[in-house]
């Protein structure tokens, strides 16, 4: 078997160095091919204008743009030198298997007030629901402000918006609306929208974030302020929803996710999940870098200084097509056949491996191999399970002892346990108070028991093999069983599934707060979130104890 493995692996190599005869080099005079850009109509103008830029400012090759019509996007950014710049409107037919997508900038809408809208310190606290929106700008009758914030006031408001289609998706989307029944004085651009609402105490409109910015660099006194969107409809703006202190602090909170979705679009550029050409490369790294400013001249939003880093990064790490020579058939042929073999004896030794030899495998290793989204990992609950706010769950046995075990949130965020640290049968415990650490490599968590009673035994097979808290926190990797001594009152205080599940995502716009806090300047901690704010498996496994110690005391004691 080894010796077969050292032919094939010699074969494979000769197959890939023999200088063929046949083989033909690939223009060998002509430089780098013309990068082609097919974009969704509403993103036209300004794509022009970035390769207007892009020409002037020395782009190295030629570039050319074709508006979306009846283009299949799928076989567009096959080929090579082409790519696709579109809206989250346009992205239904692209095939995720098949593409790579970065983003390069944001179209936002953000609704605007008066500043000395009597009623604005109200508006502050309890911000306006979408629902509420729905009533601004889909009544056919004239809608006073105690239609939407019940405080007796008729005064009538006036609500404005721009003519253009691509908004109009956008207000439909947002208060679940027909575009067909939106109302409001329509007005031709954004611009005239704005300066209807800076007239106009009791007006409402929406404008683009990027007007906004530009606004309140200019020095300027600003007419107008910001709605708060009161996204769960509770008539109050809770701690996750507080991102409208500033253009700044909204700009932040859009990126980690804690604006409407309905309300703005990323503008993704498309392109094969293969390999890159260099001059796609170069033009995307382009956009990264002085195309912002085209972007924001046009209206859009430009990507934050850490989100252009993460894109640069990104497009370093795509593997690149280099020149070079065409293999004859014959040679295709037989190295797709060498292929064939390799991965079929590679598949076989790889099970024999999985069968074998799975009890030698690292934490970290077992943990990778656990895969699944952070966040829907964390949402999934299976049933009789009841969760603590400590991040731990509890299931009562027949005999009536409380299996406790600790949730997917925190597995997820921690990456690969080493190490559990835990008290002995016999101990006493209290709701509350520290139960047992987790530890990785040395950083350590501690975590608070759901419950007051007698610990009766602990998981001893976390005492070898510790990934089980990772693959299987609500199994295999339970970590005590106690005899509950205040059951009745404690489980009163508990989470079901669906409060739960309602509750997790409080807790993931409460991690992206303590993820962005380390991550502001002045601070030596950099955590590049995924794009939209999404949130990486095992975010803390690479950062050092002193963030540990921060979320022991900033997140889980709060």
């Amino acid at each position: 078997m080894k010796n077969l493995m050292m032919l094939i692996c010699s074969v494979v190599l000769f197959a890939g160095t023999h200088p063929s005869s046949a083989a033909i080099p690939e223009n060998p005079s002509s430089g780098e091919k013309e990068v082609k850009i097919l974009c969704s109509p509403d993103l036209y103008d300004v794509l022009d204008d970035c390769l207007a830029a892009y020409r002037q400012e020395g782009g190295s090759t030629p570039a050319s743009l074709t508006i979306l019509g009846e283009q299949d996007i799928n076989a567009w950014i096959a080929a090579r030198g082409q790519l696709a710049l579109v809206t989250k409107y346009h992205l239904g037919d692209v095939d995720p298997q098949q593409s790579r997508m970065f983003v390069v900038g944001r179209e936002v809408y953000v609704p605007v007030m008066h500043c000395n809208n009597p009623y604005r310190e109200e508006i502050m606290q309890r911000g306006i629901s979408p629902r509420e929106f729905t009533t601004l700008y889909c009544v056919e009758k004239d809608v006073s402000w105690d239609d939407v914030l019940q405080n007796g006031n008729k005064h009538k408001v006036n609500a404005y918006r721009t003519s253009d289609p691509s908004f109009t998706a956008y207000l439909a989307d947002f208060t679940e609306a027909d575009p067909e029944m939106i109302r409001g004085a329509v007005l031709p651009d954004c611009d005239m929208v704005l300066a209807a609402v800076s007239k106009d105490v009791h007006g409402i409109g929406f404008c683009t974030l990027s007007q906004l910015r530009k606004m309140h660099d200019s020095g300027d006194p600003v007419a107008v302020a910001m709605i708060p969107v009161d996204m769960n409809g509770n008539n109050k703006m809770d701690h996750f929803e507080e991102i409208y202190g500033s253009v700044s602090d909204l700009s932040r909170g859009i990126w980690i996710g804690k604006f409407a979705g309905s309300l703005y679009s990323r503008i993704f550029a498309v392109s094969s999940q293969g390999m890159v050409g260099s001059s796609e490369r170069e033009f995307l790294g382009w956009m990264a870098g002085p195309g912002q400013e085209i972007l924001a001249a046009n209206g859009y939003s430009a990507l934050l200084d850490n989100e252009q880093a993460s894109l640069m990064a990104s497009l370093e790490q795509v593997p690149a097509v280099v020149a070079q020579e065409e293999v004859t058939e014959k040679w295709a042929y037989a190295g797709l056949v060498i292929v064939a073999i390799v991965i079929g004896l590679g598949l076989i030794n790889y099970l024999v491996f999985k069968v074998f030899n799975d009890k030698r495998r690292t934490p970290e290793e077992l943990y990778e191999a656990a895969g699944t989204n952070f966040v829907a990992a964390s949402s999934e609950v299976p049933g009789g399970y009841y969760f603590d706010r400590s991040h731990t769950w509890t299931f009562q046995e027949k005999d009536g002892n409380i299996r406790v075990g600790v949730d997917n949130f925190i597995q997820k965020l921690t990456g690969p346990v080493t190490r559990v640290e835990m008290k002995l049968p016999g101990e006493s415990i209290r709701k509350g108070k520290t139960l047992f650490t987790l530890v990785q490599h040395g950083k350590r968590m501690e975590m608070k028991s759901p419950v007051s009673g007698k610990i009766v035994s602990h998981n001893e097979k976390l005492n070898s093999k510790s990934s089980l808290i990772n693959t299987a926190p609500f199994s295999e990797g339970w970590i005590y069983m106690i005899e509950p001594s205040n059951w009745a009152e404690e489980f009163s205080l508990y989470l079901g599934a669906p409060k739960y599940r309602e509750w997790i995502k409080s807790e993931f716009a409460r991690l992206k707060d303590f993820l962005t806090n380390i991550s502001k300047p002045g601070t030596n901690t950099v955590v590049v979130l995924q794009d939209g704010g999404d949130i990486r498996d095992g975010v803390l496994k690479d950062l050092g104890p002193e963030v540990w110690e921060d979320f022991q005391s900033d997140f889980l004691r709060n």
